[in-house]
């Protein structure tokens, strides 16, 4: 059994800095997992989940590190508008490569929900680094597709009301003239990255996405050297974009199972269930 030592930090980006958490196992990291939580919740996410996360990829010998956007939380800074098309890239990547220099690893995964998701494979199509990326599908489902309907401009004093907006557009009724596409991003980061979506287990929404898969892989298969995998978990609130507490100890499971098998190495042994009560 590994244990896991948290350190608080705080990660420059240009003149800001943001907040972070770092997690390392007690034995020699494998490597580091950046997550990235929805918009406008905070450095461990809704209910502690990247907390529990934290923690089940520390016993699989697996870092990893939570940040609070710039401008949200601890950091400092600020943003004028926070929509799927304006992704966090630069914290990404400052906090990516600061905890694997801190951690003395080579290789980094990423896990994002909702405005994470956009981050995380905008993240992966630029790095080499980047094995395995974990993308969590919010109740809304759109982050990670073209849109359908014209964008319309930001609501004063509101900056993630175009979020919200995107958020609530669910899947067209199935049917060919309807289906959703993949935005670019998620083909250029299959070209050296392990993709694993999670959703809920609603028929529409793994159509849909299913989709969206084969219509990448029919266009730029060749191109592809990433693999895909798509994992449901059954939860009684699937339109809220966060997933309800019930849900959590299978979405952790499946997080560290996905980065156990893509991360360099495996553990000597898979750690204890993660206690759903944890801190």
């Amino acid at each position: 059994m590994s244990t896991v030592a948290e350190h608080p930090l705080f990660v420059p980006v240009q003149a800001d800095h943001i907040a972070a958490v770092l997690a390392v196992p007690e034995a020699q990291a494998r490597g580091l997992v950046l997550l990235l939580p929805a918009f406008g919740v905070g450095r461990s996410h809704k209910t502690r989940i990247w907390t529990l996360v934290a923690r089940a990829l520390a016993e699989r010998d697996i870092a990893s590190i939570r940040v609070d956007y710039r401008g949200h939380g601890d950091s400092t800074g600020s943003v004028e508008v926070v929509e799927f098309a304006t992704p966090a890239i630069d914290e990404a990547v400052a906090a990516a490569d600061m905890g694997k220099r801190l951690v003395g690893v080579e290789t980094v995964g990423v896990v994002g929900n909702c405005y994470g998701t956009r981050t995380a494979v905008s993240f992966a199509e630029h790095r080499d680094d980047c094995p395995s990326v974990a993308l969590i599908l919010p109740g809304g489902f759109t982050a990670l597709f073209l849109p359908r309907v014209a964008r319309t401009e930001p609501t004063p004093g509101n900056l993630a009301a175009p979020l919200l907006r995107a958020l609530r557009r669910g899947p067209s009724p199935s049917g060919r003239g309807n289906r959703l596409h993949f935005i670019p991003e998620v083909g250029r980061a299959l070209a050296s990255t392990d993709l694993l979506f999670v959703l809920p287990a609603m028929e529409d929404r793994r159509r849909a996405l299913q989709d969206a898969i084969d219509e990448v892989a029919a266009t730029n298969g060749k191109e592809h050297r990433g693999r895909i995998g798509v994992e449901t978990i059954q939860t009684s609130n699937v339109m809220s974009a966060n997933l309800p507490v019930e849900a959590q100890p299978a979405l952790v499971a499946i997080l560290a199972d996905w980065m156990d098998q893509t991360m360099p190495g495996r553990a000597s042994e898979p750690g204890p269930a993660v206690r759903a009560d944890a801190t």
